[in-house]
């Protein structure tokens, strides 16, 4: 497990894409996603029927 930070697209694809059994799963940013909506690729309402959220933190947790 890793943040978006940590595993970048480079990283997954250098270090990760040829490990046999592994599968990943990644999040797009923010600002990504406003693009696409603005392009009309996704269209955010059908979302809402999933009863997906946004969680967004002020501070970072440390370990």
């Amino acid at each position: 497990m890793g943040d978006r930070g940590m595993l970048t697209a480079a990283r997954i694809r250098e270090d990760l894409a040829g490990v046999d059994g592994l599968r990943w799963i990644t999040t797009l940013r923010a600002t990504t996603i406003r693009k696409l909506v603005n392009a009309g690729t996704v269209t955010p309402f059908l979302f809402d029927e999933r009863d997906l959220a946004e969680v967004r933190a002020e501070t970072s947790v440390e370990s």
